[in-house]
């Protein structure tokens, strides 16, 4: 920032460079050139801030670190595992029921269900129907 202001002096107050660049010294800086180029430091510097936190942390450097930790980056301190174990929480998706199911609405259209919790609905309602008939 002092270099940018320290340049701004030099070249545009002072008049050094002013034949090349082809203006004419006053001996003045408008006073609202210092605000502006502070805004746009401030700007680029977090652009710039974000641009290596986004590109080079979390795109080189934290999946390095996940690949080299291995096994290491899922391990649960002891309370979390024990609320864990107490709710039912794992990180292996649970075992899918495939089973063949006929409902009563399918016009006895036999269906393949992978959800068990649809498959135990649709079961439930089928036991239903069957259970009302009678």
């Amino acid at each position: 920032m002092g270099v940018m202001v320290g340049v701004l002096v030099w070249v545009f107050q002072n008049g050094n460079l002013s034949g090349l660049l082809g203006f004419t010294a006053t001996g003045t800086l408008e006073s609202s050139i210092p605000i502006l180029m502070f805004c746009i430091v401030y700007g680029l510097s977090m652009a710039v801030a974000v641009l290596v936190d986004a590109v080079l942390i979390r795109g080189v450097l934290l999946p390095a670190f996940v690949r080299l930790a291995g096994s290491a980056n899922w391990w649960a301190p002891r309370s979390l595992r024990r609320v864990h174990e107490r709710f039912g929480i794992s990180e292996a998706a649970p075992p899918v029921e495939r089973r063949l199911a006929t409902t009563p609405w399918t016009s006895g259209v036999t269906l393949l269900w992978a959800d068990p919790l649809t498959a135990a609905t649709a079961a439930g309602r089928a036991a239903g129907a069957a259970s009302s008939e009678s």
